[in-house]
């Protein structure tokens, strides 16, 4: 990514049109970090060269997190609330992780990804409550997909597994960690915790993350 990133400003509107927020964004910015709006902008869309978008079908919460990752590198989730409870939290950042993989803004998806690891590891808890609409919206094979198989088969104690608690969980999921286990040769809820965060967080970049010139630009801390 080149200084003419920074050139231009474009205006994007966020929300319905009667609660519309609006930012200004540098336009190659926003279009070196997501395919999604490089198409839209460079392609042969009807907004190809605009100054203005109207995205009506995005949560303004979201786009807010996107905008200031786009700014700072950091993702933060907490929206100004520091007082979000444990699903808020959970809905909060897989709606960031939907909205990354979409709009093909991969650097920005490693990011959260990176974030929702951390955050399972801080509070040793997993998050199988979201696994609904991670299945909804994301395909098969999907790399959110396989970290949550992952930390449930080879972190997951199942110590705080209720049975009346699997009407919010997504069956496929489950079926998915079952086939994880037997692939794996492993039994559930026999893997050390500790040892099995550290060995995630130590092959995590290698295992979920996307790889290409626009993630390592990112990384890199090249402009």
């Amino acid at each position: 990514m080149n200084s003419e990133a920074y050139d231009d400003i474009i205006t994007i509107a966020v929300g319905l049109d009667n609660a519309k927020k609006k930012y200004r964004v540098y336009r190659g910015l926003l279009c070196h970090f997501s395919g999604y709006f490089d198409r839209m902008l460079n392609g042969s869309f009807k907004e190809s060269g605009s100054t203005y978008l109207h995205l009506r079908d995005i949560d303004a919460d979201t786009f807010h997190v996107f905008y200031y990752w786009l700014n700072s590198g950091i993702v933060d989730h907490s929206i100004g609330n520091k007082l979000l409870t444990h699903d808020d939290y959970w809905e909060k950042i897989t709606a960031l992780y939907v909205f990354a993989d979409f709009h093909q803004a991969d650097v920005f998806r490693n990011s959260v990804l990176d974030t929702f690891f951390l955050h399972i590891e801080a509070n040793m808890k997993l998050a199988i409550s979201v696994t609904p609409y991670i299945y909804t919206n994301t395909t098969e094979g999907d790399v959110i997909r396989k970290l949550l198989i992952d930390l449930m088969v080879e972190i997951g104690s199942f110590k705080y597994c209720k049975k009346e608690g699997l009407d919010d969980i997504e069956k496929e999921f489950l079926f998915d960690c079952i086939t994880a286990c037997t692939e794996k040769k492993l039994v559930p809820g026999t893997s050390c915790t500790i040892v099995g965060f550290r060995n995630m967080r130590k092959e995590f970049c290698q295992r979920y993350h996307h790889h290409d010139e626009r993630t390592l630009s990112r990384k890199n801390g090249e402009s």
